[in-house]
């Protein structure tokens, strides 16, 4: 709606139907890459599952008679939030979130990028650095971000998994909401460990 050539007198209903299609398909996929990191991290990391246990069978309290949570109860699970966030910023790629440059652009360094130029964030920057997570920002520590006001789906300069301002994923409630349902479950039935009895890090795949 932003460029040029945008009529809204004259909109191609076809080719919005087919970015919405795109979109629903590569959520399928990042949601589930981020859900089998957050596994993996699990299962890497015995130390800390009783304590997840703890708490989500306290929030299981609160199932009906089929076992069934009510969405309010996404709310009681501080810490397994905390544990996603966590999860999600040390298992993205060092390259994402590829952008287009509508025109050319010079940086204050003189580095130039022409228009139409794919450009990735070098996320290195955000993740592992201390001003901006805290202490230790290369280790995993899966209650860091218990008790700041940053949930996992917020967005922010320091966390920019889901983009950022206007462009940020509209579904991204909605990818954790799911992650977190998904573990809880997880938690309650079944005692992760890996095969190697080590910790495991991520596949990374991509640019």
């Amino acid at each position: 709606m932003e460029e040029e050539s945008f009529d809204p007198n004259n909109i191609n209903y076809e080719e919005i139907s087919d970015k919405l299609c795109l979109f629903i398909f590569v959520s399928i996929h990042t949601t589930s890459n981020s859900c089998t990191h957050a596994i993996m991290n699990l299962a890497s990391r015995p130390e800390y599952v009783q304590e997840l246990y703890e708490e989500q069978l306290e929030v299981q309290k609160v199932a009906d008679e089929n076992g069934l949570l009510p969405f309010e109860a996404l709310n009681n699970m501080e810490k397994l939030d905390s544990f996603v966030r966590e999860s999600l910023r040390l298992s993205d790629g060092f390259a994402t979130i590829p952008h287009i440059t509508l025109k050319d652009y010079t940086f204050s360094n003189g580095l130039q990028v022409p228009k139409n130029r794919p450009v990735f964030l070098y996320v290195d920057d955000v993740y592992l650095d201390e001003s901006l997570q805290g202490p230790n920002p290369k280790s995993f520590e899966p209650f860091r971000h218990v008790d700041t006001n940053a949930s996992a789906s917020k967005i922010g300069k320091n966390f920019v998994i889901f983009g950022g301002g206007k462009h940020a994923c509209p579904g991204r409630q909605l990818a954790v909401n799911e992650i977190k349902f998904f573990l809880h479950n997880i938690i309650l039935k079944y005692n992760l460990r890996t095969e190697s009895g080590k910790i495991e890090g991520p596949n990374i795949f991509g640019p």
